[in-house]
């Protein structure tokens, strides 16, 4: 399966709410990390992650209260000997709120896969992180039969993750719709608004309809006191049937009824005529 998709696993937890971290208000605004994993023959792609986590933390972050952090391991991890190198990146690794999987043509020694794999363990005891992975298409057939075989795994893996999921598919680093920069960009957008707390209040605290049925509430009666002899409480009336909405038969431009004008000066006219005729003789 292939497209413009991002979502690998929907959470089937308990959980109300996904993890994410959520410091008080005086230590400072939401934080969300993001785990990028990855083979080795994707580092364009790793530099353009950065730009992308640094543009949403400018226009969005202050906006919405949250500061969002991109894991490297190229720029996080404190160099140690001894352990084997995935070892020293595993221990080092922190926990995050999505994981973000890239393959382009190399499959490599399986520490993604082993990073893939953590990470669905405490999805599916946790209900997070969100799990998101990208592969690339559109790429030059391989010839030497290492990189045949080595791709041959890269296409097993998408298959099985095809089989359990969406995932996400680019055909250039950016520049481009289907581009890695333009569809992360989007994607981890919305994936972040999707695990912000308290999400459904604001969308129900802007909610227009609710706004609109309450004015109508407020504004279609008119309480007045005083009909009544001898009684002190309001009768309520509604707006149309106290409210005549006047319509123009045959106007002209500034919207001026004048057959209304013209039947108005006949009756006054007939009642000034009665008037001034003399009272007849008993």
């Amino acid at each position: 399966m292939s497209g413009n998709h991002y979502q690998v696993f929907q959470s089937h937890s308990n959980r109300d709410e996904p993890f994410v971290r959520t410091p008080s208000a005086k230590s400072g605004p939401i934080a969300i990390r993001v785990f990028a994993s990855s083979p080795g023959d994707v580092d364009a792609e790793r530099e353009v992650l950065q730009e992308v986590v640094a543009a949403i933390q400018r226009t969005e972050g202050a906006r919405h209260g949250f500061s969002i952090e991109l894991f490297l391991w190229e720029t996080h991890v404190v160099p140690k000997i001894g352990p084997a190198p995935q070892a020293v990146v595993d221990e080092q690794t922190p926990e995050y709120d999505i994981y973000l999987g890239i393959m382009s043509a190399r499959y490599g020694g399986g520490g993604t896969i082993q990073e893939f794999q953590d990470a669905l363990a405490k999805w599916r005891k946790n209900g997070s992180p969100w799990i998101t992975f990208y592969f690339r298409d559109n790429l030059p057939a391989p010839r030497e039969p290492a990189k045949v075989k080595d791709y041959l795994k890269v296409c097993e893996f998408r298959e099985q993750l095809e089989s359990s999921g969406i995932v996400g598919t680019y055909d250039c680093v950016r520049g481009a719709e289907r581009g890695f920069y333009e569809q992360v960009r989007e994607h981890l957008s919305k994936i972040i608004h999707e695990l912000l707390p308290g999400r459904g209040e604001v969308e129900q605290r802007y909610d227009p309809g609710k706004y609109l049925r309450a004015l109508r509430e407020d504004t279609a009666y008119i309480d007045i006191k005083g009909i009544g002899a001898g009684r002190s409480r309001a009768d309520r009336f509604s707006i149309d049937e106290l409210y005549i909405t006047l319509t123009s038969l045959a106007g002209g431009d500034d919207g001026h009824d004048f057959k209304h004008e013209k039947s108005q000066e006949k009756t006054e006219g007939r009642r000034d005529s009665e008037e001034s005729q003399p009272a007849p003789q008993q």
